[in-house]
């Protein structure tokens, strides 16, 4: 069966234009491992150095996101797969247009848009692979699995998509520390990214080893909201700690052998350690609309 088609738009950059991809349109032309495949798209927008008339407005982001989304409904109505590549200011750009469209209820139109990447896949086979290459005797995950079902009459299972078992569960070594963000499976994926819809989510995290010194999982009374996108750090996943100044906030230091079960939709950080590693096993939790559990990683 052949595959379809992907609608790649491309979106420049600030003082810029869509002359900016002139050579990055010419290697995808050529190429012909994406002949008849790809197609590249131009959105253009004003983003000039300067105001020749003072008078008129220069387009901000939120302007600018409208402009791509009606581009999107229009020149892009019958595209069934489309992948948005970026730079500068156009990942803003292209960041608020999808905040604008959760916040409005409107993610089922982002569906044809981004998706779990084929890479992931292939990741987890690997991922698979390193674990069974530790010879371990039991199942970490399954055990952490085990410890959540016997206080949860609805049952943990591994969370599936499109009938595939996603990965199980994840060790980490966050020594730098993370910064601020948050996880919300319902507004990062434009569909859902379960075979079972969730009605919550939560993360788990089992501690291995933790420092003398730091380590601390912050987590801040402060949901998401559009406007906290311009606190978020160019390039990065993370926000600056000014996006939850003034929110209630509770810090926790975990000991070995301890989990700990958040809510991840609220803004979070894990500071830096100074002293031993902070190891954990982790993965993340849904409320399945079925009264059931689901993780995956």
């Amino acid at each position: 069966m052949a595959s379809t088609r992907v609608h790649l738009v491309l979106v420049h950059g600030l003082f810029s234009s869509a002359k900016v991809w002139k050579a990055f349109e010419t290697l995808i032309a050529g190429d012909p491992e994406l002949t008849g495949r790809v197609s590249v798209h131009l959105f253009e927008y004003d983003s000039p150095l300067g105001r020749l008339r003072p008078d008129r407005r220069v387009a901000e982001t939120d302007d600018i996101a409208d402009q791509l989304g009606t581009f999107l409904e229009t020149e892009l109505a019958d595209a069934e797969r489309i992948v948005l590549v970026t730079h500068s200011q156009g990942g803003l750009v292209v960041q608020r247009f999808l905040a604008r469209k959760l916040w409005n209820g409107e993610g089922a139109e982002l569906a044809r848009i981004g998706g779990v990447a084929d890479s992931y896949w292939e990741a987890l086979e690997g991922h698979g692979r390193a674990w069974r290459s530790l010879g371990l005797s039991f199942d970490p995950f399954a055990v952490c699995r085990e410890a959540l079902g016997a206080h949860w009459p609805g049952g943990v299972a591994v969370g599936r998509r499109g009938g595939r078992e996603l990965g199980d569960g994840v060790a980490r070594e966050p020594n730098q520390g993370f910064l601020v963000h948050f996880d919300d499976a319902s507004r990062e994926y434009a569909e859902d990214l379960l075979d079972t819809p969730l009605i919550g989510q939560f993360a788990f995290n089992l501690y291995l080893s933790v420092p003398p010194s730091g380590g601390e999982t912050v987590l801040w009374r402060h949901r998401w909201q559009p406007e906290d996108e311009r606190y978020r750090l160019p390039a990065s996943y993370g926000y600056d700690e000014a996006v939850v100044r003034g929110a209630e906030s509770l810090e926790i230091a975990p000991r070995v052998g301890e989990a700990l079960l958040i809510d991840p939709r609220y803004f979070h950080a894990v500071r830096p350690s100074s002293g031993a590693r902070r190891v954990a096993l982790g993965f993340a939790v849904g409320l399945a609309s079925s009264g059931q559990l689901v993780t995956w990683a």
